[in-house]
């Protein structure tokens, strides 16, 4: 099962400004946002947010700006292969929640691009 919020850089200004300063929103009170964001310094390899059983929240978002897809494991080791066993394949504008509704993803999230140097934003609330 894949879990996606795919924002539209094109559309109403709202989501405009949600997706140029998704890292900047505040969190609610009592909760402490932490910048999760970094690179995938070598195309392929990996890269991962570490198990933490105190998360409330977060996400992980590909920038507006990429030409190519993130990819996102939770609890696995995310491949740069569409589909499965990621957890989501993310285009540009493209954000997997870390929590919701269901609950909280406490888990090891990895992640992946194909091209070196990739930035990804992510936020973990604490």
């Amino acid at each position: 099962m894949k879990f996606v919020t795919r924002l539209g850089c094109a559309g109403a200004a709202v989501l405009m400004l949600a997706c140029a300063n998704a890292a900047l929103a505040e969190p609610p009170s009592g909760v402490v946002a932490v910048n999760r964001g970094a690179t995938v310094v070598t195309g392929g390899t990996p890269v991962s947010i570490a198990i933490n059983a105190g998360r409330k929240g977060g996400w992980v978002m590909n920038p507006c700006t990429a030409t190519e897809s993130l990819f996102v494991s939770l609890g696995g080791t995310a491949t740069t292969t569409p589909g499965t066993p990621n957890a989501a394949d993310l285009p540009a504008c493209g954000r997997i929640d870390l929590g919701g509704a269901a609950g909280v993803f406490w888990g090891a999230v990895s992640i992946n691009a194909v091209t070196s140097g990739h930035a990804f934003e992510a936020v973990e609330l604490q």
